[in-house]
């Protein structure tokens, strides 16, 4: 597999004038943000039972695996792959596995035992800093079956009209070392540039191959070549929902949700000056955890920064009962329909809270703005014209992205270089908030 994220785009024009782009994909690990069983027929896992414990010395003689452990083995690219699994009281899974008899590498499964989600590992099949994903999922306490299924990719990146290039992948599911063939290939498309996939029946970010989709006004249809290596890229005239791409600088979805009295409110009503939003549930722990930070920030600086707060939760009542016990002064605006809302759909949103900063031109400056940030980031977009304010708003840019490509360099094994890149920013950047995550990112990474 390709160890870099070397991509190729080349225009073409053909069929006859019309648009033809196309892209060359490379074998790449990606990470899959959130995957839940079953969705659209996505995910179709092999099973296999799992044998006691009693009868570990059948599958490895590798250690790393604890004596409570149920056993299967897999074989992955022609290696032997022994996978072990246990269950606390809880029926929280843990999950080890080893390559080719080598140390086993652990992980811990959700820790709501109800949860259908997939553990992911990353495993290396030879010498190169390559590695294949593998996700797991057990069932019953103690385990009995476990799912499992290894996604390939073949990844490159593409530039629809009025967007910036974001990265496109298709799928392929493998189970084993069985491909199921092009029946399960899907168009993956990291449409809010946070490097990993969402596998969700509500998300943009993965749609059919050659199902038609709408950006920004245009109509496309993707297709793989023969070679099965080579994307191509079309227009057509369909009719689909318009998916939104979202880009740091680019003009943000305008939203269309109510006050606490039923009255229709846009983010475009509110041009000409900074706004500030978090969509965020009465439900939520981290949402609430967050709101004494956003209500001072509205005393500091609300007179200058729209400071907006868009409850998803089904019943109004909630975030009305919750602003009067809390005396909230700032903004309150309701979505309804929690993740199956409109604002959900735009903003890419699958878990709370979500913030988002734009500018008085409507465009996107600033996303996951959270705790110490939170307030700093008022602060600056309050007087955004000061020196203090532009340098602060250049480095937030350019931490976004390079967080982004420390995460592909995660996945992919390139440990040492995203190290490297974290080690230059914290070289010459000034801002304290910043410095202090890139520190904690760096920690982080150094420990793994």
């Amino acid at each position: 597999m390709c160890s870099q994220l070397c991509l190729v785009v080349v225009l073409l024009f053909c069929c006859g004038g019309a648009y033809c782009q196309s892209v060359q994909l490379l074998p790449k690990a990606v990470e899959i943000k959130s995957i839940e069983r079953g969705v659209n027929g996505l995910v179709k896992p092999k099973v296999n039972f799992l044998i006691s414990s009693l009868e570990k010395e059948r599958f490895t003689k590798g250690d790393g695996f604890s004596e409570d452990m149920r056993f299967t083995s897999i074989t992955v690219q022609g290696k032997p792959v022994t996978i072990g699994v246990s269950a606390s009281h809880t029926g929280q899974k843990r999950y080890a596995i080893a390559v080719d008899g080598k140390r086993a590498e652990t992980k811990d499964g959700p820790v709501e035992s109800w949860k259908r989600d997939y553990t992911p590992f990353f495993i290396q099949l030879g010498d190169s800093n390559s590695s294949l994903p593998l996700y797991l999922r057990a069932t019953g306490n103690p385990p009995i079956a476990l799912r499992y299924f290894i996604p390939t990719y073949f990844e490159g990146e593409w530039a629809p009209e009025g967007t910036k290039p974001f990265r496109v992948a298709v799928y392929r599911q493998w189970a084993g070392d069985q491909d199921n063939g092009d029946s399960s290939a899907q168009l993956l498309m990291d449409l809010d540039g946070d490097t990993g996939y969402y596998f969700k029946s509500s998300s943009d970010e993965v749609r059919k191959l050659e199902e038609p989709f709408t950006i920004l006004g245009n109509t496309y249809l993707a297709s793989l070549a023969a070679d099965r290596k080579t994307m191509q890229f079309s227009k057509v005239h369909a009719e689909t929902p318009e998916l939104t791409v979202l880009q740091m600088g680019t003009v943000a979805p305008d939203w269309s949700v109510h006050d606490l009295s039923g009255k229709s409110v846009r983010l475009s009503d509110f041009r000409g000056k900074y706004v500030f939003f978090d969509v965020w549930a009465a439900w939520c722990g981290p949402c609430v955890n967050e709101v004494p930070g956003i209500q001072k920030a509205h005393e500091s600086y609300g007179d200058r920064v729209a400071v907006i707060g868009i409850n998803i939760d089904r019943i109004i009542n909630a975030p009305k009962e919750f602003s009067d016990e809390k005396k909230l002064t700032y903004t309150q605006l309701w979505a309804d329909k929690e993740f199956n809302s409109e604002i959900a759909r735009q903003y890419h949103i699958h878990s709370i809270p979500a913030t988002f900063l734009v500018d008085p031109e409507g465009r996107l400056v600033s996303s996951g703005i959270r705790g110490e940030m939170l307030e700093r980031t008022i602060a600056m977009a309050a007087n955004p014209d000061t020196p203090e304010a532009k340098q602060f708003f250049e480095e937030s840019r350019e931490r976004f992205e390079a967080f982004a490509r420390i995460d592909i360099m995660r996945v992919s094994g390139e440990k040492d270089k995203a190290i490297e890149l974290l080690k230059s920013l914290q070289a010459k950047h000034t801002d304290p908030v910043g410095l202090a995550e890139i520190k904690r990112r760096l920690e982080y990474l150094e420990k793994s």
